[in-house]
């Protein structure tokens, strides 16, 4: 009865043995279920293995714009759901152009309308921007996004361009008394300024419906120039005569006795008239019979009596805008400073150094009065009246000796 008993025993421990084997074996499973977009429950019994593992194994392939609920790297070592939304299309209608999009599941219309704004926004350079957004016309971008469904939007695009402008300075001339006339000076270099203009174009579905100028900023400020302005009269330095002798009656140079003319009657009436420059009629007459008297003398010609001889420069002009500012039609046309109308023998002087209605022998022009002036003849220059703009640039520019006859 022992041996009996021995062997049940054995038998029963062989048993149990195999009933914890099993229960460990059955332990090694794992139950997985899978849903795919809310449809049929597929069950699983699996070895522990990796979500991506199961997947491949069982030939459930994830798609672009696919949604799981477990990460596909997560080893499965618990009974497990799998939740699986497939990504789908919906379409996009902009400007009347349409177009197809796969979405993810269980997006928001507005989260489409960001991901094609961020897109589009461009910038072109450093000075100008795009900006594109769309608008949506159907709805609201919290609508919740449906298969199929069709969105409507309408293009916003914003142009801002930023552009940049100097601005002048301006020329501030300060006087100075304590500096000559005509010996200015720069106190102060200008610089110009700067302004940034912002400008935005603000187009729907290409229709323009603004045009702003955003703002206008300085951002550098114009600096003037200054100029010192001498204000101090110069003294004008009167030529020391080469000659300040009165000469009668000169006999001693034979060449002006071969040359003077007898008649020196139209020098005494030239001399009389130019008391008086008010009378331009007997002033002209005798200045023109004194000329035609004396024209033909030689090149050593001096007068036989004056008070005063020059060393000057000479230079030439005539009527006309380009030489005294004034055109044909205007009433000072051909008018000198002291009323007498212009005139072959006419000469402009520096009152300073030759007073008004002096009469004066130019070597090279002939008898002439002194009834002008001029804003550069200063000091020793004398400028000789010309008919003609030829005339004066055949003369042109030259040394020469001036008597101051009376």
């Amino acid at each position: 009865m022992f041996k009996k008993f021995r062997v049940l025993f054995l038998v029963i421990i062989i048993l149990a043995v195999f009933a914890g084997a099993a229960s460990a074996y059955e332990a090694t499973f794992k139950d997985v279920s899978v849903t795919i977009d809310d449809g049929e429950i597929s069950r699983y019994r699996i070895l522990e293995k990796t979500v991506a593992q199961f997947l491949k194994e069982e030939n459930i392939v994830l798609e672009d714009k696919d949604k799981i609920n477990v990460p596909l790297d997560m080893v499965i070592d618990i009974n497990t759901d799998i939740v699986i939304q497939r990504g789908y299309y919906v379409n996009v209608k902009i400007d009347n152009k349409a177009r197809t999009l796969k979405v993810e599941p269980g997006l928001k219309v507005g989260h489409v309308i960001s991901s094609l704004t961020e897109a589009n926004n461009i910038k072109k350079d450093e000075n100008s921007t795009v900006k594109t957004e769309y608008v949506y016309k159907n709805g609201l971008p919290s609508d919740d996004l449906k298969k199929g469904q069709t969105i409507t939007l309408v293009t916003k695009r914003t142009e801002t361009a930023v552009s940049y402008e100097n601005i002048g300075f301006e020329t501030v001339i300060e006087e100075n008394p304590e500096v000559y006339v005509g010996e200015d000076s720069v106190k102060a270099e200008g610089t110009e300024g700067k302004r940034e203009i912002v400008k935005q174009k603000i187009y729907e579905s290409d229709v323009l419906l603004e045009d702003n100028v955003v703002s206008d900023t300085i951002i550098a400020e114009p600096v003037n120039k200054v100029i010192s302005k001498g204000t101090k009269s110069k003294p004008i330095p009167k030529p020391e005569p080469v000659v300040e002798t009165v000469k009668a009656n000169n006999t001693n140079n034979s060449s002006n006795a071969e040359n003077q003319s007898s008649d020196n009657s139209d020098i005494s009436a030239l001399i009389s008239a130019a008391k008086n420059l008010k009378n331009h009629s007997r002033l002209l007459t005798a200045l023109a019979e004194t000329r035609s008297s004396f024209k033909n003398v030689s090149a050593n010609y001096v007068p036989e009596s004056y008070k005063a001889v020059y060393n000057m420069t000479a230079t030439a002009y005539t009527n006309g805008p380009s030489e005294t500012g004034k055109s044909p039609g205007d009433p000072y046309y051909g008018i000198t400073a002291s009323g007498v109308p212009t005139k072959l023998g006419i000469v402009a002087v520096d009152r300073n150094v030759i007073p008004l209605g002096s009469v004066l022998y130019v070597k090279g022009y002939g008898y002439a009065v002194a009834a002008d002036t001029g804003g550069s003849i200063k000091g020793n220059k004398i400028d000789l009246f010309f008919n003609t703009y030829n005339e004066c640039i055949q003369y042109g520019r030259r040394s020469t000796v001036v008597y101051l006859v009376d």
